[in-house]
């Protein structure tokens, strides 16, 4: 996007910027058919009516492990980016960074096994 400001003159302009940030939430609604058996088969991620993607799980994972904020300030501030529309819960929160810390210990124990061998 360009801005100008006063009227253009032919001896060329001097450039400025604006850096911002856009941030919107995104909501997908995904069809799931039943199969010829008429039977419904979901995919584990989506056996709940609601399922947060990658960029919701990353941030508020990063702001409780950098120590930034609790968990009732990481909600309010998904929310308040989101605009209302996502919906966090303090629960989800918890449940988002337990699972996280879960898979980094798996992994830390498998470099650890690495580094000893």
């Amino acid at each position: 996007m360009i801005k100008e400001i006063e009227f253009p003159l032919p001896m060329g302009y001097c450039p400025k910027y604006v850096l911002d940030l856009d941030i919107t939430p995104i909501i997908i609604e995904i069809y799931i058919h039943a199969g010829e058996d008429e039977k419904f088969k979901f995919p584990f991620e989506y056996c709940s009516d609601v399922t947060y993607g990658p960029n919701v799980k990353t941030l508020a994972v990063k702001l409780y492990s950098e120590g930034m904020m609790s968990n009732d300030r990481i909600v309010a501030f998904l929310n308040a980016v989101g605009n209302g529309e996502l919906g966090r819960s303090y629960r989800s929160i918890c449940h988002f960074c337990k699972k996280f810390s879960n898979q980094a210990q798996k992994r830390f124990a498998h470099m650890e096994e690495k580094l000893r061998n």
